[in-house]
């Protein structure tokens, strides 16, 4: 069960679920009683404070002076303030943190450290303590490593982690400054782990797709397969999401390689988005079928501007009646029922990705505002 777990998603999902496990509790906790704290403070403070503001204003039950008036109103401005004041001060660690994750070379890790004696003991034996080094076994063995450990961790400010002892050595430099945080095009179009049926851990293989024939051939070498049909697959990372951390087991391997060399092709050529507005409304999940879509999105339009009817029908508005006039119309129309009677008058659809529809069904470019591919 275990390497089909790792099979489908590429990692270790036991020990990931065994952390989950050991943290997930404890945050829920920590989140429900910070929840109700919060909002037994707003009622202390802000119901109060409301029926006071109500009642004192000019007008009200009780008018209150100006001055008290000013001083509450003040007051107010202050405690709406000091929740942006703990986010601002919670997100100050957070150019320190992206600073380690950069300089992970400016830490040292002894793993499987967890104490302080541990760490004496490693310290001496390593040859981290000079004055030690002249030192008989004998003598060594009377040495007080808790004592060592625990005089290095303070004055080096290390800690103890649930993978060993830490410590950091030059001062982590900032990087957020100099470092290009935009997400980087992966080195493939899909991401595959394939195995060679019955499911075994010492078989699976990583592979990137599309890939040389010289490359597959070399991935069924190494599996002990004759042809891919006698291979399982399970996709980790796709541009279809529908895909991803699917397992095939019948032979499908052969349609997979097809589809992610047009998955390339339509990335190359800007259609991707569209492909997926079709596969989003045919609701396909057969390869085969997946495929022969790839090649018939000529037969689709699509405009990924347009994301709900209300766009349709300002579109379509715009079209027919002049600008002056639409926005005289636009406070008297309901432009999502608009918009919905335009949809299923012209047959579109709007997706997750923009409106589609299907060439056939345009006699003329009814929805207002949209150009033909």
């Amino acid at each position: 069960m275990d390497n089909l777990l790792e099979f489908l998603f590429g990692r270790d999902v036991p020990g990931q679920l065994n952390i989950l496990a050991q943290t997930l509790l404890p945050a829920i906790w920590e989140t429900v009683y910070s929840t109700l704290l919060a909002t037994l403070l707003a009622y202390l403070i802000g119901l109060p404070l409301g029926v006071l503001l109500v009642v004192g204003e000019p007008g009200g039950i009780r008018p209150l002076p100006r001055p008290v008036m000013k001083t509450l109103n003040i007051l107010v401005n202050i405690l709406r303030s000091v929740p942006f004041l703990i986010l601002m001060i919670m997100v100050i660690p957070l150019s320190r943190l992206i600073g380690f994750a950069g300089n992970t070379e400016g830490c040292a890790l002894a793993e499987n450290v967890m104490t302080d004696f541990q760490l004496g003991k490693f310290l001496v034996e390593n040859g981290f303590l000079p004055e030690t080094e002249e030192m008989s076994d004998a003598a060594i063995a009377l040495l007080d490593f808790g004592k060592i450990g625990k005089e290095h961790r303070e004055a080096e400010g290390g800690l103890f982690t649930a993978f060993g002892y830490v410590e950091q050595l030059p001062e982590v430099q900032n990087i957020s400054e100099t470092t290009d945080f935009q997400p980087k095009r992966p080195p493939y179009t899909v991401l595959l782990n394939v195995a060679k049926l019955p499911i075994q851990e010492r078989d699976m293989l990583q592979l990137r797709l599309p890939a040389p024939e010289e490359q597959l051939q070399e991935a069924l070498d190494k599996l002990g397969a004759e042809s891919w049909v006698e291979v399982a697959v399970s996709i980790l990372d796709c541009p279809i999401p529908r895909l991803n951390h699917t397992l095939y087991l019948d032979g499908e391997a052969p349609q997979i390689l097809e589809l992610a060399q047009c998955l390339q092709h339509l990335d190359e050529r800007g259609e991707l988005t569209k492909y997926k507005a079709v596969l989003e409304v045919s609701n396909c999940m057969d390869l085969s079928k997946m495929v022969s879509l790839a090649g018939a999105l000529d037969d689709y339009f699509f405009e990924p501007q347009t994301g709900s009817p209300e766009a349709v029908a300002r579109e379509e508005l715009s079209v027919i009646v002049n600008s002056q006039d639409v926005e005289t119309l636009l406070p008297y129309v309901d432009l999502v029922r608009y918009g919905r009677a335009l949809l299923e008058r012209d047959q579109a659809v709007i997706t997750e990705y923009g409106l589609l529809q299907r060439e056939q069904t345009i006699e003329q470019p009814r929805l207002g505002g949209m150009e033909m591919n």
